[in-house]
Protein backbone atom coordinates (compact mmCIF):
# COMPACT_ATOMS: atom_id res chain seq x y z
CA UNK A 1 0.00 0.00 0.00
CA UNK A 2 1.28 3.46 -0.90
CA UNK A 3 2.15 5.37 2.25
CA UNK A 4 1.06 8.98 2.64
CA UNK A 5 4.66 10.05 3.28
CA UNK A 6 5.95 8.48 0.06
CA UNK A 7 3.12 10.04 -1.95
CA UNK A 8 3.88 13.42 -0.32
CA UNK A 9 7.55 13.15 -1.31
CA UNK A 10 6.53 12.24 -4.86
CA UNK A 11 4.20 15.25 -5.11
CA UNK A 12 6.97 17.44 -3.70
CA UNK A 13 9.23 16.41 -6.58
CA UNK A 14 6.53 17.12 -9.16
CA UNK A 15 5.90 20.59 -7.73
CA UNK A 16 9.60 21.42 -7.44
CA UNK A 17 10.13 20.73 -11.15
CA UNK A 18 7.03 22.49 -12.52
CA UNK A 19 8.94 25.36 -14.10
CA UNK A 20 12.11 23.52 -15.11
CA UNK A 21 12.69 22.17 -18.61
CA UNK A 22 15.44 21.46 -21.11
CA UNK A 23 15.55 21.84 -24.86
CA UNK A 24 16.27 18.65 -26.79
CA UNK A 25 16.96 19.05 -30.51
CA UNK A 26 17.99 17.08 -33.56
CA UNK A 27 21.65 15.98 -33.60
CA UNK A 28 22.12 16.42 -29.84
CA UNK A 29 24.51 14.35 -27.75
CA UNK A 30 22.85 13.21 -24.52
CA UNK A 31 25.35 12.32 -21.82
CA UNK A 32 24.99 10.69 -18.41
CA UNK A 33 27.33 10.72 -15.48
CA UNK A 34 27.46 7.83 -13.00
CA UNK A 35 23.99 7.20 -11.60
CA UNK A 36 22.22 9.55 -14.00
CA UNK A 37 21.29 6.93 -16.60
CA UNK A 38 17.52 7.18 -15.86
CA UNK A 39 16.92 10.79 -16.98
CA UNK A 40 19.37 10.48 -19.86
CA UNK A 41 17.61 7.44 -21.31
CA UNK A 42 14.16 8.98 -20.84
CA UNK A 43 15.38 11.97 -22.83
CA UNK A 44 17.04 9.73 -25.43
CA UNK A 45 13.99 7.52 -26.09
CA UNK A 46 11.74 10.58 -26.27
CA UNK A 47 14.01 12.22 -28.83
CA UNK A 48 14.11 9.06 -30.96
CA UNK A 49 10.32 8.87 -31.03
CA UNK A 50 10.27 12.52 -32.08
CA UNK A 51 12.24 11.56 -35.17
CA UNK A 52 15.48 13.16 -33.99
CA UNK A 53 18.93 11.80 -34.70
CA UNK A 54 20.50 11.79 -31.26
CA UNK A 55 23.32 9.92 -29.60
CA UNK A 56 23.78 8.85 -25.99
CA UNK A 57 27.04 8.22 -24.13
CA UNK A 58 28.71 8.25 -20.73
CA UNK A 59 30.77 11.26 -19.72
CA UNK A 60 34.05 9.48 -20.44
CA UNK A 61 32.88 8.23 -23.85
CA UNK A 62 31.68 11.70 -24.75
CA UNK A 63 34.80 13.58 -23.62
CA UNK A 64 37.42 11.23 -25.04
CA UNK A 65 35.88 9.35 -27.95
CA UNK A 66 33.04 11.46 -29.36
CA UNK A 67 33.32 15.22 -28.86
CA UNK A 68 36.80 15.64 -30.39
CA UNK A 69 35.78 13.80 -33.57
CA UNK A 70 32.02 14.12 -34.17
CA UNK A 71 30.07 17.35 -34.51
CA UNK A 72 26.81 17.80 -32.60
CA UNK A 73 24.21 20.52 -32.30
CA UNK A 74 24.64 20.62 -28.53
CA UNK A 75 25.57 18.49 -25.55
CA UNK A 76 23.20 17.81 -22.64
CA UNK A 77 24.87 16.29 -19.59
CA UNK A 78 22.83 14.76 -16.76
CA UNK A 79 24.31 14.41 -13.28
CA UNK A 80 22.84 13.77 -9.83
CA UNK A 81 25.98 14.62 -7.84
CA UNK A 82 26.97 17.90 -6.15
CA UNK A 83 30.65 17.52 -7.05
CA UNK A 84 30.80 15.85 -10.43
CA UNK A 85 34.16 16.44 -12.07
CA UNK A 86 33.44 14.15 -15.04
CA UNK A 87 30.22 15.94 -15.88
CA UNK A 88 31.99 19.28 -15.52
CA UNK A 89 34.86 18.17 -17.75
CA UNK A 90 32.42 17.01 -20.42
CA UNK A 91 30.51 20.29 -20.67
CA UNK A 92 33.73 22.30 -20.59
CA UNK A 93 35.25 20.10 -23.31
CA UNK A 94 32.18 20.72 -25.45
CA UNK A 95 32.34 24.46 -24.86
CA UNK A 96 36.03 24.62 -25.73
CA UNK A 97 35.20 22.87 -29.00
CA UNK A 98 32.55 25.47 -29.77
CA UNK A 99 29.57 23.24 -28.98
CA UNK A 100 26.68 24.55 -26.92
CA UNK A 101 26.60 22.65 -23.62
CA UNK A 102 23.99 22.27 -20.89
CA UNK A 103 24.61 20.77 -17.46
CA UNK A 104 21.46 19.35 -15.88
CA UNK A 105 22.44 18.75 -12.26
CA UNK A 106 21.93 19.86 -8.65
CA UNK A 107 23.77 22.97 -7.50
CA UNK A 108 27.47 22.18 -7.80
CA UNK A 109 30.33 23.18 -5.54
CA UNK A 110 31.01 26.90 -5.87
CA UNK A 111 34.31 26.36 -7.70
CA UNK A 112 32.64 24.01 -10.19
CA UNK A 113 29.84 26.48 -10.87
CA UNK A 114 32.38 29.23 -11.46
CA UNK A 115 34.37 27.14 -13.93
CA UNK A 116 31.21 26.24 -15.83
CA UNK A 117 30.12 29.87 -15.96
CA UNK A 118 33.50 31.04 -17.25
CA UNK A 119 33.28 28.54 -20.13
CA UNK A 120 29.76 29.56 -21.10
CA UNK A 121 28.11 26.37 -19.92
CA UNK A 122 24.33 26.67 -19.57
CA UNK A 123 22.83 25.41 -16.33
CA UNK A 124 19.58 23.67 -15.50
CA UNK A 125 19.61 23.37 -11.72
CA UNK A 126 17.86 20.24 -10.45
CA UNK A 127 16.18 20.37 -7.00
CA UNK A 128 18.71 18.72 -4.73
CA UNK A 129 16.59 16.78 -2.22
CA UNK A 130 15.59 14.02 -4.66
CA UNK A 131 17.80 14.66 -7.68
CA UNK A 132 17.37 11.34 -9.48
CA UNK A 133 13.58 11.45 -9.60
CA UNK A 134 13.55 15.22 -10.17
CA UNK A 135 15.88 15.04 -13.17
CA UNK A 136 13.81 12.15 -14.57
CA UNK A 137 10.63 14.23 -14.32
CA UNK A 138 12.38 17.13 -16.06
CA UNK A 139 13.56 14.81 -18.85
CA UNK A 140 10.05 13.41 -19.35
CA UNK A 141 8.42 16.84 -19.44
CA UNK A 142 11.01 18.06 -21.94
CA UNK A 143 10.55 15.46 -24.68
CA UNK A 144 10.14 17.13 -28.10
CA UNK A 145 6.92 16.99 -30.09
CA UNK A 146 6.27 13.36 -30.98
CA UNK A 147 5.70 11.99 -34.44
CA UNK A 148 2.21 10.74 -35.26
CA UNK A 149 -1.09 11.31 -33.48
CA UNK A 150 -0.07 10.36 -29.94
CA UNK A 151 1.59 13.62 -28.93
CA UNK A 152 -1.45 15.17 -27.23
CA UNK A 153 -2.25 11.94 -25.39
CA UNK A 154 1.29 11.75 -24.03
CA UNK A 155 1.26 15.45 -23.07
CA UNK A 156 -1.99 14.93 -21.17
CA UNK A 157 -0.53 11.89 -19.42
CA UNK A 158 2.52 13.90 -18.37
CA UNK A 159 0.31 16.69 -17.03
CA UNK A 160 -1.51 14.16 -14.84
CA UNK A 161 1.46 12.49 -13.18
CA UNK A 162 0.24 13.18 -9.63
CA UNK A 163 -1.80 9.94 -9.55
CA UNK A 164 0.77 7.83 -11.39
CA UNK A 165 2.52 6.37 -8.34
CA UNK A 166 -0.81 5.35 -6.82
CA UNK A 167 -1.75 3.68 -10.11
CA UNK A 168 1.51 1.71 -10.12
CA UNK A 169 0.82 0.40 -6.61
CA UNK A 170 -2.67 -0.71 -7.60
CA UNK A 171 -1.73 -2.19 -10.97
CA UNK A 172 1.32 -4.20 -9.85
CA UNK A 173 0.39 -4.98 -6.25
CA UNK A 174 1.00 -8.71 -6.74
CA UNK A 175 4.75 -8.21 -7.19
CA UNK A 176 5.19 -5.00 -5.20
CA UNK A 177 3.57 -6.58 -2.15
CA UNK A 178 5.96 -9.54 -2.10
CA UNK A 179 9.03 -9.24 0.12
CA UNK A 180 11.38 -10.95 -2.29
CA UNK A 181 15.11 -10.55 -2.87
CA UNK A 182 16.15 -10.33 -6.52
CA UNK A 183 19.63 -11.12 -7.77
CA UNK A 184 19.38 -9.03 -10.94
CA UNK A 185 16.93 -6.81 -12.74
CA UNK A 186 16.61 -7.30 -16.50
CA UNK A 187 15.47 -4.44 -18.69
CA UNK A 188 14.34 -3.70 -22.22
CA UNK A 189 15.47 -0.52 -24.03
CA UNK A 190 12.59 1.60 -22.77
CA UNK A 191 12.65 0.30 -19.17
CA UNK A 192 16.35 0.85 -18.56
CA UNK A 193 15.63 3.91 -16.34
CA UNK A 194 13.73 1.81 -13.81
CA UNK A 195 16.42 -0.84 -13.71
CA UNK A 196 19.09 1.74 -12.94
CA UNK A 197 16.86 3.33 -10.32
CA UNK A 198 16.69 -0.11 -8.67
CA UNK A 199 20.46 -0.20 -8.70
CA UNK A 200 20.59 3.15 -6.91
CA UNK A 201 17.84 2.39 -4.40
CA UNK A 202 18.28 -1.34 -3.70
CA UNK A 203 21.70 -2.17 -5.14
CA UNK A 204 20.20 -4.68 -7.59
CA UNK A 205 22.43 -5.27 -10.60
CA UNK A 206 20.79 -4.21 -13.89
CA UNK A 207 21.38 -6.26 -17.04
CA UNK A 208 19.92 -6.17 -20.58
CA UNK A 209 17.06 -8.65 -20.87
CA UNK A 210 18.88 -10.78 -23.45
CA UNK A 211 21.72 -11.29 -20.93
CA UNK A 212 19.54 -13.40 -18.61
CA UNK A 213 20.46 -16.40 -20.75
CA UNK A 214 23.97 -16.13 -19.31
CA UNK A 215 22.73 -16.51 -15.73
CA UNK A 216 23.02 -19.78 -13.79
CA UNK A 217 20.06 -21.90 -12.75
CA UNK A 218 18.17 -20.69 -9.68
CA UNK A 219 18.91 -16.99 -10.06
CA UNK A 220 15.95 -14.74 -9.23
CA UNK A 221 15.51 -12.08 -11.92
CA UNK A 222 13.02 -9.24 -11.93
CA UNK A 223 12.12 -8.35 -15.51
CA UNK A 224 10.94 -4.91 -16.62
CA UNK A 225 9.37 -4.97 -20.07
CA UNK A 226 6.54 -3.35 -22.04
CA UNK A 227 3.71 -4.66 -24.19
CA UNK A 228 5.44 -3.10 -27.19
CA UNK A 229 8.74 -4.89 -26.54
CA UNK A 230 7.77 -8.22 -24.95
CA UNK A 231 7.22 -10.04 -28.24
CA UNK A 232 10.79 -9.19 -29.24
CA UNK A 233 12.09 -11.07 -26.17
CA UNK A 234 9.60 -13.94 -26.06
CA UNK A 235 12.26 -16.50 -27.04
CA UNK A 236 14.69 -15.20 -24.42
CA UNK A 237 12.12 -15.41 -21.63
CA UNK A 238 11.04 -18.92 -22.63
CA UNK A 239 14.62 -20.20 -22.87
CA UNK A 240 15.55 -18.73 -19.49
CA UNK A 241 12.59 -20.42 -17.82
CA UNK A 242 13.56 -23.75 -19.37
CA UNK A 243 17.07 -23.18 -18.02
CA UNK A 244 15.70 -22.83 -14.49
CA UNK A 245 16.02 -19.08 -13.97
CA UNK A 246 13.26 -17.68 -11.75
CA UNK A 247 11.60 -14.77 -13.55
CA UNK A 248 9.22 -12.26 -12.02
CA UNK A 249 7.93 -10.02 -14.77
CA UNK A 250 6.39 -6.57 -14.72
CA UNK A 251 4.96 -5.67 -18.13
CA UNK A 252 4.12 -2.00 -18.54
CA UNK A 253 1.17 -1.34 -20.85
CA UNK A 254 2.33 2.18 -21.63
CA UNK A 255 3.81 4.14 -24.50
CA UNK A 256 7.58 3.55 -24.93
CA UNK A 257 8.12 7.28 -24.36
CA UNK A 258 6.63 7.16 -20.86
CA UNK A 259 7.63 3.56 -20.03
CA UNK A 260 11.00 4.64 -18.67
CA UNK A 261 9.38 6.94 -16.13
CA UNK A 262 6.76 4.38 -15.13
CA UNK A 263 9.51 1.81 -14.64
CA UNK A 264 11.10 4.27 -12.20
CA UNK A 265 7.80 4.45 -10.31
CA UNK A 266 7.77 0.65 -10.09
CA UNK A 267 11.30 0.81 -8.68
CA UNK A 268 10.13 3.38 -6.12
CA UNK A 269 7.23 1.13 -5.13
CA UNK A 270 9.57 -1.85 -4.72
CA UNK A 271 12.10 0.04 -2.61
CA UNK A 272 9.87 2.55 -0.84
CA UNK A 273 12.56 5.16 -1.54
CA UNK A 274 12.62 8.38 -3.51
CA UNK A 275 16.13 9.52 -4.33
Amino acid sequence: MLSSSLQAEYIEVLKSTENISIEVSDDDLIVYSRGAEPPAYISYIGALHSGYKVRIASTTEASIHILPYVEHNKVIVFSIEHRDVRALNTVITASLLGVRSILVAPQQHEAYEERAKLRGVERVVVPSRYPLLASSVIALKSIPKLMGLRDERIRREIRELSDALKWIYERYSDIIGESREYDVIAYTPSTKPGAYYCKASNNIQPIPLEAILDLPRGVKALVFTTTVEEQEFKDVILSSKVKGIELYTITLNTDPVTAGFYSILVAIALSGKII
